[in-house]
């Protein structure tokens, strides 16, 4: 499957999160434009991470502009024709998302799709 789907992600401070946010999309054979954009943190985890995941677009906001104002930053960079906005904590299912990818494609009278979380 064509997966024409920009995964955008806000972080402050979330590192922790992060690395496994990005762990579990990154894994398996399907590929998603995921970009990260840091809303400030002044951590010094920056390029740490931008080293760790090479394959992930990181953006490094000046200020901390809150998860709206971040996402608006990485959607103007993403290329793909689907947006999927995700907290740093998030533990995403592959399977998950190419069921709500395939949903949305297939039924164009929609505009927003979402799914259940499971704890």
């Amino acid at each position: 499957m064509d997966t024409s789907l920009s995964i955008i992600i806000v972080n402050y401070r979330s590192w922790y999160h992060l690395r496994h946010c990005l762990q579990s999309l990154l894994s398996g054979p399907d590929s998603f434009e995921i970009i990260v954009v840091d809303n400030h943190s002044e951590d010094g985890l920056f390029d740490e991470f931008k080293t760790e995941f090479p394959s992930v677009l990181f953006l490094k906001s000046e200020s901390n502009l809150g998860f709206g104002a971040g996402c608006h930053l990485g959607v103007k960079v993403a290329t793909k024709e689907y947006l999927l906005f995700l907290n740093p904590d998030t533990i995403a299912s592959k399977d998950s998302i190419l069921a709500m990818l395939t949903f949305i494609s297939t039924n164009k009278d929609f505009g927003i799709v979402s799914c259940r979380q499971h704890e």
